[in-house]
């Protein structure tokens, strides 16, 4: 049918946190986060991925079906 179809693995690491006030700001409340993004992209208009982060608070994953920008 003529559909390409990519894959990707991309790993990550990041850190940070939520705070109430920015008084409340302060580098030992920040948590460091790491994972990989497994993606498909079908051309043109079509990408999904599925992100699963390890951290102090335990382990995330994020499913995502979007159009790429």
């Amino acid at each position: 049918m003529g559909i390409q179809t990519n894959f990707e693995v991309a790993p990550f690491f990041d850190i940070g946190t939520v705070f109430p006030r920015l008084s409340n700001i302060q580098r030992k409340n920040f948590r460091p986060v790491y994972g990989a993004a497994f993606r498909a992209a079908v051309k043109p208009n079509v990408v999904g991925d599925v992100e699963v982060g390890y951290g102090k608070e335990g382990t995330a994953v994020f499913v995502d079906i979007n159009y790429p920008f």
